[in-house]
């Protein structure tokens, strides 16, 4: 009987630890996934930010898309709002300093406002694609 008793303690004992394993596993699991899928949601609100304002500047190099006087306006409330989102995000941040994106962007902006000679839509763009190029493979690496 003691030997019963002692393997039905032991079995009791391997249940609880079992479902202890098994839920602190899933819990670990449950995070990882919700972590993937915010980092996720992160890239791609810089990726959306970054890809309106690029497509909000290359139509003022259309002709009579923009009022003159409203350009610089426009092109420093862009540079704010995706600075600003470059610097809010929280699970990326060390990702996208350590590849240097915010001073790429930024750099790329104030070349664009400021040099408005011939081929310079083209050099901002070779630049938008560099710096999503490197955004979707950092968004890649991490799911």
């Amino acid at each position: 009987m003691g030997t019963a008793l002692l393997s039905g303690g032991f079995l009791i004992a391997g249940i609880l630890l079992g479902a202890f394993v098994t839920h602190t596993l899933s819990k670990s699991a449950r995070h990882e996934e919700w972590l993937r899928d915010a980092r996720r949601q992160e890239y791609k609100e810089v990726l959306t930010a970054l890809s309106t304002a690029y497509l909000e500047l290359i139509r003022f190099g259309t002709p009579g898309t923009v009022i003159p006087g409203e350009i610089e306006r426009r092109i420093s409330d862009l540079e704010a709002e995706t600075y600003r989102v470059l610097q809010d995000r929280i699970l990326i941040a060390n990702e996208l300093e350590s590849k240097d994106i915010p001073r790429l962007w930024t750099e790329a902006v104030e070349n664009f406002a400021r040099s408005r000679t011939e081929g310079y839509e083209r050099r901002f763009a070779e630049r938008y694609k560099r710096i999503r190029e490197t955004l979707v493979e950092l968004a890649t690496k991490s799911v």
